[in-house]
């Protein structure tokens, strides 16, 4: 089961309350079946769909709600204000983007059996509805997918791919392996229609078994408690690399494999339906002696491998033992966990299990309700609750590490089903075959809070709350005397853990009350731990003041699109109307009023420049902006060239406002740059470092003026233009490609002053030997240019735009070394994918966003094809502290041509034109003159004989540099005495001759 979730800097808000009258949002066709919301019907006639509203201009934020009360996907906007300290809100928040956490792979849901089979029951366009609300832009925009391999609880009936006969012993070379009717008429078809919605967004499938075939279980069964048989280890490996190769012959690739489902359900006595038991240390010993090596030599090394994939209770310890394993833990990639004990388990466990692994990504693969013995109603037709409880549990799975949320079965049938054990569930789509229609759950509506602001690449960010109005005895803290009381569940005052745990087992309400519950005495353990020790009571005294929101029933996430535009979301579980103030130090604040059941969506724009905007607040702009940067051009070395603005976007007048040439600063290996000083004025005898932070604090200041002067012209009414039509403004998404490439390659300087904090705020990318190359794919062909804008070649590739054949749509732009050696562009940087720029982003969201986009969503450029003639490998990066250095050059590359030098990135600097002092440069063999990182000695025999130390090298590079400019001064100053008159025949055969 699956869920995952996409994350920009959002506000999504749930609020708890009583029933509200139903009025059915524009679009939705509502249908109340008492059960405390509604549903919104889709017939052959009519069905709603959800388009993602443009982002409006800075200083506004698009405000997206949906609510019990009947409210589905209204917009509406919000504008940002100067802070107020009146204590008119009741929390205040707070987004800290300089804080970043992990980044989002995603959401998505499972194509079960039961889901191709409850599609297929509706009629043509019905069926082709459902797909479109789970992976079309006018749905929720999944882009994950589960795949049972073999038969689940929710098929017809127990199968897998091998089944044999009783008098049939066994099948060990898997001669009998088939795919079975399910897959060609259940899965494969509605994933290949899912995949054709979702384009030009691949969708990344993963695997996941249930049981195994009964003659290699120690059992003899498909089902119940049993184990594979340790002589069919292998088997069993190369069993899910036939799945995966038999779906390949569809055309349908996978990015991932979880190692098995919830493996101790194969270790629980009367378990009843599909299941393999593991313990951990067996898990480990098959998938680093036999499932990773196997899945290596069928070239299947690229997928993505989770373990675990079972509830987080067994966390961090499943994922110590296993990643003790140094055979295994090579093969892993991530750890798959399911919801299902969240309300038992602390969410410290995936905290635990990120500290210890941070190499691993955490993902959630299973999720649904209805699940409970105790909970008769397994689907529950406009049960606002369990969208509340989706809600609660994605908010606080991404708080602790988690970069996605899968849910279970994409569409079940108005029981639950159909299931062969009758494990009966709801799902976010229920289908009703006999009426030819189907419904979106208020599920439904809460994951597209998430999954349509939250795209793949974003980045989890700080968000710091506090309360303004309640008094902080209210609130549980460690040293409180008082202990808070449950009287929203009507329970009475509980003062230790065996009152709980006895209130709870003995309620009859207990499965409305888990997570109630669960949470005071989570509260309530710490409270006795903070007693206990000074330290750990200040700590968590911070914690719960950060989160204090929840005394109305708030929490809360915050996150940063690859737009650079920002998302928090807010869950409110409160009976009260809530009042809140979103601060940004950049805008301002925006006061929410969140009523009560209501899930809010918040996004607006952090940095980008390219909205609309009238002409004469261009004017105003320039007349404000130019005399403050003229002010500062008083270096010799600088001209200003001003010109005329007649430009209509942020974008030319940046592009106008570039227009400074400069003289080679004597730092730069390069050839002299006319952009080296785009965003500085300074001396030439100014230090590296001086430079360094005189760009940071330029690139701050110069966006607060801007963006401050827009406010202010709003706010005083000087544009004439009303409210209605600001708000109203259409905002340009894309990226414009630029019509010359000259100098737009961001080059380096030596390093020559290392900052003190070098270690914590600098990345190293080791550079092979080749030539620079600014690589770029738009309109079905793909050029390569050089640091002048020369056109070296152009050839067909699978980029975003590279190909006339499947990739025509798009625009891609790498910066590149092209080595002639093995004829690969090994990518450097990440400037434009998909008409998405991140050249506004820090230098570690680029390269994360350049991993993702390369390795994971275009797979097709590492390999060399008809359609993409050269390779495309990505160059990693290394943190730079002096070990990891060290190791760098002591290991073997990650290319296989020598190794030309490193470039070290400051973390914060974005992608700008030409040379920066941001970027430094450095020889291998300097390592331990500049930086004093020890070296190989292999490194330090590629010294040069005549090398003495940087200055000298620098100053000897700038010599012989004259020397030669010199000697072509003269040689062209001889030619031209020399020049004769010639014929017209003569020019004629000179101009072929040139041509």
């Amino acid at each position: 089961m699956g869920y995952v979730t996409r994350l920009v800097v959002v506000v999504v808000v749930v609020v708890l309350g009583l029933a509200a009258p139903c009025l059915a949002s524009a679009g939705c066709k509502s249908k109340d079946y008492g059960h405390g919301s509604v549903v919104c019907v889709c017939d052959v006639g009519h069905c709603d769909r959800l388009s993602l509203p443009a982002l409006p201009p800075p200083g506004l934020a698009l405000m997206v709600t949906s609510s019990k009360a009947g409210q589905r996907w209204n917009s509406s906007t919000a504008r940002f204000k100067a802070p107020t300290d009146t204590g008119w809100n009741d929390v205040e928040v707070e987004v800290d983007a300089s804080t970043t956490y992990q980044s989002i792979l995603g959401f998505g849901g499972a194509f079960t059996d039961a889901t191709g089979l409850n599609i297929l029951t509706l009629p043509d366009e019905l069926q082709e509805e459902v797909l479109r609300a789970y992976y079309s832009p006018e749905g929720l925009e999944y882009n994950l997918g589960r795949v049972p391999i073999g038969g689940t609880d929710f098929s017809t009936h127990p199968y897998t791919y091998d089944d044999l006969s009783e008098r049939e012993r066994g099948d060990p070379a898997l001669h009998h392996f088939s795919l079975t009717k399910e897959d060609m008429e259940y899965k494969i078809p509605i994933i290949e229609r899912a995949k054709k919605l979702a384009h030009p967004t691949p969708i990344k499938l993963f695997g996941s078994a249930w049981g195994a075939p009964a003659w290699m279980k120690d059992n003899a069964n498909i089902t119940g408690k049993g184990k594979i048989k340790p002589e069919h280890y292998s088997t069993w490996a190369k069993y899910h690399v036939r799945f995966i190769e038999s779906y390949g012959e569809h055309n349908l690739s996978f990015w991932g494999l979880t190692t098995q489902n919830e493996p101790t359900d194969g270790l629980t006595e009367g378990f009843q339906f599909n299941a393999v038991g593991w313990t951990a240390q067996e898990q480990a010993l098959w998938v680093g002696r036999f499932l990773g090596p196997i899945l290596h030599d069928a070239n299947l090394d690229h997928l993505q491998l989770m373990i675990l994939d079972d509830n987080r209770f067994f966390l961090p310890a499943w994922a110590d033992q296993v990643m003790s394993d140094s055979v295994a833990a090579q093969y892993v990639s991530g750890v798959a966990v399911h919801w299902y004990t969240d309300w038992l388990t602390p969410t410290f466990t995936l905290d635990l299990t990120h500290s210890r692994h941070p190499s691993l990504f955490l993902l959630y693969t299973e999720a649904c309700t209805g699940q409970w013995p105790w909970q008769p109603l397994k689907v529950v037709l406009g049960s606002w609750v369990r969208a509340e409880e989706y809600a609660a549990d994605i908010i606080e799975a991404l708080q602790h590490w988690v970069t996605g949320w899968t849910d279970w079965n994409l569409a079940l049938d108005m029981k639950g089903g159909p299931n062969w054990i009758k494990n009966f569930v709801d799902a976010p789509i229920i289908i009703n075959a006999p009426h030819g229609e189907f419904y979106k759950q208020p599920m439904y509506y809460t994951l597209a809070h998430f999954t349509k602001f939250l795209p793949e690449g974003s980045l989890r960010i700080g968000l710091t709350t506090k309360e303004r109005n309640k008094e902080a005895e209210n609130l549980v803290l460690p040293g409180n005397k008082r202990k808070k009381q449950l009287s929203e569940r009507r329970m009475n005052e509980v003062t230790s853990l065996e009152d709980i745990f006895t209130q709870f087992w003995t309620s009859t309400t207990a499965n409305r009350q888990i997570k109630e519950v669960y949470k005071i005495e989570r509260t309530i353990s710490e409270n006795y731990a903070g007693r206990a020790k000074k330290k750990k009571r200040i700590r968590d005294k911070k914690r719960l003041d950060e989160q204090s929101s929840q005394h109305y029933g708030l929490s809360h996430v915050a996150f940063l699109r690859p737009d650079n535009s920002t998302v928090v979301i807010f869950l409110n579980k409160g009976h009260d109307v809530v009042q809140v103030g979103v601060n940004d130090k950049m805008f301002g604040q925006i006061s929410l009023q969140l009523d009560p059941h209501t899930i809010t969506t918040l996004s607006w724009r952090s940095s980008d420049t390219s909205w609309d905007i009238e002409h004469f607040r261009v004017a105003s702009l320039i007349v404000r902006f130019v005399p403050h940067v003229s002010s500062h051009l008083t270096s010799p070395f600088i001209t200003l060239h001003l010109t005329v603005f007649t430009t209509d976007t942020m974008d030319d007048i940046l592009s106008s406002l570039s227009g400074v040439s400069v003289t080679a600063h004597e730092n730069n290996p390069h050839a002299e740059h006319p952009y080296f000083a785009l965003y500085k004025a300074k001396p030439s005898k100014s230090s590296q470092q001086e430079r360094r932070n005189e760009v940071l604090q330029a690139r701050k200041e110069a966006r607060y003026d801007v963006l401050a002067h827009l406010r202010s012209i709003e706010e005083t009414g000087e544009t004439g233009t009303s409210d209605d039509n600001m708000e109203c403004e259409e905002v340009r998404a894309r990226y414009k490609r630029p019509k010359k490439y000259r100098n737009f390659v961001m080059l380096s300087e030596w390093l020559v002053d290392v900052p003190e904090d070098f270690a914590e705020t600098y990345l190293a990318v080791p550079c092979p030997v080749g030539k620079r190359s600014l690589v770029v794919a738009a309109r079905g062909r793909t050029r390569a240019y050089s640091k002048s804008g020369f056109m070296r070649n152009q050839f067909p590739s699978m980029l975003p735009g590279g190909n006339r054949h499947t990739c025509t749509k798009g625009y891609a732009l790498l910066d590149c070394i092209w080595s002639q050696v093995n004829k690969t562009f090994y990518v450097l940087d990440l400037v434009v994918w998909f008409n998405q720029s991140v050249m506004e982003s820090d230098t570690f969201f680029r390269f994360e966003w350049l991993k993702s986009r390369l390795l994971e969503g275009a797979p097709e450029t590492q390999h060399v094809s008809k359609l993409n003639p050269y390779k495309f490998e990505r160059i990693p990066y290394f943190d730079c502290s002096p070990n990891t250095l060290t190791k760098m050059l002591s290991e073997p590359l990650p290319f296989s041509v020598p190794l030309d030098g490193v470039l070290f990135y400051h973390r914060d600097t974005h992608y700008t034109h030409g040379a920066t002092p941001l970027v430094g440069w450095l020889k291998s063999y300097m390592f331990p003159e500049i930086l004093q990182v020890s070296v190989p000695e292999s490194v330090l025999l590629e010294m040069p004989a005549k090398y003495v130390n940087l200055p000298t090298h620098i100053q000897d590079a700038k010599d012989m540099q004259k020397n030669k400019t010199e000697k072509m001064e003269v040689s062209s100053s001889s030619k031209k005495k020399t020049k004769k008159p010639s014929t017209n025949n003569e020019e004629s055969e000179m101009e072929a001759s040139a041509t």
